[in-house]
């Protein structure tokens, strides 16, 4: 078992057949017996993937206790948790073996950290997400349920009654990020269970695979060696969540290939016809039933009804409760149809490349505004006098946030430094991911499913394009209300003054924005120039971003804004010796399809262009520079991009 297994006592195997055998600890085992994890025996991981897949019968369950595996397995190489959780747990809470106590709250938050799921589980939470009147409460999230559950449970408390680390309360705050009471050396450890490639996620992604027929060409072992952990020392912890998760850049192949994983599962397995429509139907089902219950119970029933739907109902108890209480034959029959395989038929697919770039945009807003779905599904039907189901998806971007460390020497880890331990953005050093980057976003697609053919396709496409650009409206003029902006028309609004700024300025077809990072700055500084608030951009600070970058490849991608990569040299001052870098730039500007998709804005909108415009004129000589001048190392080269000196004090990467 390693290290850890002189400190946690293991009474007992689980036999798992992604990761073979798990070893469980005796809190373990009496909570996976207790009542109120059984439940998730019986929620189905991937709804009903089982009717394209038939090896998809896996269950929460199973994924919660892999979840605690894999964070047992990587968190155990960190060696410096041993030793900062030693001497901070038995000095300030008198527990004898910190390092124990830690392990055991890392793999017991990791087993419930999917405790409070609805039946069905991602399928039934999209229902709430798209009928927000149906969640009593502001903001739907399972995680809120996961959390009240853990800190109410009797059952629950009794088998941590015990514990003084490992109490529900402070589980529940971890999950929830409310982690500034809790002990240090378990505070900083909450990245671990949530992050952009955290350990639910390492799990989920080989899993899903594997019992699709479709397992990944990876194994823990190799994950395990890919992984760099930054911490503080223990007397320099002040700060909570002082950790942070990188990669190794020599094992770049290992996170291209769970990557690659990731984006099969969506692709190949969530995206499949059979599995989309069976989901949809079981949806559909789901909400009706929901909205009876609304119109029939005062609202305290309703809200004990959801409170029991995340905390005590079965898939099995879904189906049993929608088929015997819901009042329209119709929508009960979809889900049993469902059930038995009987689908609706895609009869339109209308995919990105099919519309116009703009049209492109307007699709991609409903991402972000769920609820919208069913507005646009209601219209359509009503002018149609149909009963179609209509179905947005959206392939979700793989994460760019992952930053990747070279090993210059075999010390590199264990050496104290000043700054930041050099780190290259994954997208950076791996044409793979742009490839799965710039994919995600043309493979989204708007589907329809019937239960009869229709005669007039094309009729009742140009209707789905109209309802589109409507919806588009109608949500820019509530937001206009507000005095909000979406981030994607702000960055099309400053792209625009700038194309105007080049013709009318300069008298030059078009000036090109050099750089993400220089106009990510450019348009930070802008931001403040405007009136309106710019709630996506709330993440926007000087330091490097790369949900922009991200944001930028959309638009990109999409066909809005032309980018060109230029290969330019940079020079550089280290150890008082000149020297040159070379890297790849990245430059943006706003073409004939961004134009006209911004002429097309509400004049409210326009308006800001107008005032970018003027403002740009105003500060010409402040804002030249973003635009024309040429890299340096003050202006893109930080000390901490470079290859730091290995002698001075500082934060160490721990080489796990």
């Amino acid at each position: 078992m390693g290290k850890i297994s002189e400190n946690l006592e293991f009474v007992d195997y689980i036999y798992d057949p992604v990761w073979k055998n798990i070893p469980i600890t005796q809190l373990e085992k009496d909570i996976i017996e207790s009542d109120i994890f059984r439940r998730l025996r019986n929620i189905k991981q991937m709804s009903l993937a089982y009717i394209s897949f038939s090896g998809a019968n896996h269950t929460r369950s199973e994924h919660s206790i892999g979840t605690m595996h894999v964070a047992y397995l990587i968190a155990s190489r960190i060696e410096k948790l041993k030793e900062h959780s030693d001497s901070i747990l038995k000095e300030k809470h008198s527990i004898e073996s910190g390092y124990k106590e830690t392990m055991q709250f890392l793999r017991i938050a990791a087993l419930l950290h999917d405790l409070g799921h609805p039946p069905f589980s991602h399928a039934i939470e999209w229902v709430f997400e798209r009928n927000p009147e149906l969640y009593p409460g502001i903001n739907y999230s399972h995680d809120d349920y996961t959390q009240e559950l853990i800190r109410k449970n009797d059952e629950l408390k009794l088998i941590l009654k015990n514990e003084k680390i490992c109490s529900p309360k402070n589980i529940a705050d971890f999950l929830s990020y409310n982690i500034k009471k809790l002990p240090k050396p378990i505070a900083i450890l909450y990245p671990l269970l949530n992050s952009d490639l955290d350990f639910d996620k390492v799990d989920y992604i080989i899993r899903d695979n594997y019992h699709c027929g479709l397992p990944a060409n990876i194994d823990i072992h190799s994950i395990m060696d890919s992984f760099k952990i930054r911490l503080q020392k223990p007397d320099q912890v002040e700060m909570f969540a002082n950790i942070e998760i990188m990669f190794k850049l020599d094992k770049l192949f290992v996170i291209e290939n769970l990557l690659l994983s990731r984006k099969q599962l969506i692709s190949i397995i969530q995206q499949e016809t059979n599995n989309r429509i069976a989901n949809q139907m079981l949806m559909c089902s789901t909400q009706n039933y929901l909205r009876e219950k609304k119109d029939s119970l005062d609202e305290v029933d309703y809200k004990q009804l959801i409170q029991e739907f995340h905390e005590s109902w079965t898939d099995y108890d879904l189906v049993t409760n929608i088929t015997r209480d819901t009042n329209n034959e119709e929508q009960a029959s979809y889900l049993n149809r469902a059930l038995k395989g009987k689908l609706m038929k895609e009869i339109i697919k209308i995919e990105m490349f099919d519309i116009e770039p703009q049209e492109r945009l307007y699709f991609y807003l409903f991402s972000k505004y769920k609820d919208r779905k069913m507005t646009f599904e209601k219209n359509i039907n009503k002018k149609l006098k149909s009963n179609f189901l209509i179905d947005f998806i959206f392939t979700k971007p793989p994460p760019l946030a992952i930053r990747l460390v070279p090993d210059y020497e075999e010390k590199v880890a264990s050496v104290e430094y000043s700054g930041e331990p050099v780190a290259f953005a994954l997208h950076s050093k791996s044409n793979i991911v742009n490839g799965i980057l710039k994919d995600s976003y043309s493979s989204s697609f708007i589907a329809v499913y019937s239960d009869k053919k229709e005669k007039n396709i094309s009729r009742i496409i140009e209707d789905l394009r109209f309802e589109l650009r409507a919806q588009n409206l109608d949500i820019r003029k509530e937001l206009i209300l507000k005095k909000e902006i979406i981030g994607d028309d702000l960055v099309l609004l400053v792209l625009a003054a700038i194309r105007r700024l080049s013709k009318e300025k300069f008298e030059i077809s078009r000036l090109w924005a050099t750089g993400v990072k220089r106009l990510q700055d450019f348009i930070f500084k802008l931001r403040n120039e405007i009136s309106f608030k710019c709630p996506d951009f709330d993440y926007l600070t000087f330091d490097y971003s790369s949900q922009f970058d991200s944001l930028m490849t959309k638009l990109v991608t999409l066909g809005l804004v032309d980018q060109r990569k230029k290969h330019v040299s940079i020079r550089t001052m280290r150890n008082e010796k000149e020297a040159f870098r070379y890297l790849n730039r990245n430059d943006y500007s706003l073409n004939s399809n961004g134009e006209f998709f911004v002429n097309n804005l509400p004049t409210e909108l326009l308006k800001i262009r107008d005032k970018l415009y003027e403002k740009m004129l105003e500060n010409f000589e402040a804002y030249h520079r973003y635009l024309t001048r040429s890299y340096n190392l003050m202006d893109t080269v930080r000390q901490k991009d470079m290859r730091p000196d290995l002698d001075k004090k500082g934060l160490p990467i721990i080489d796990i």
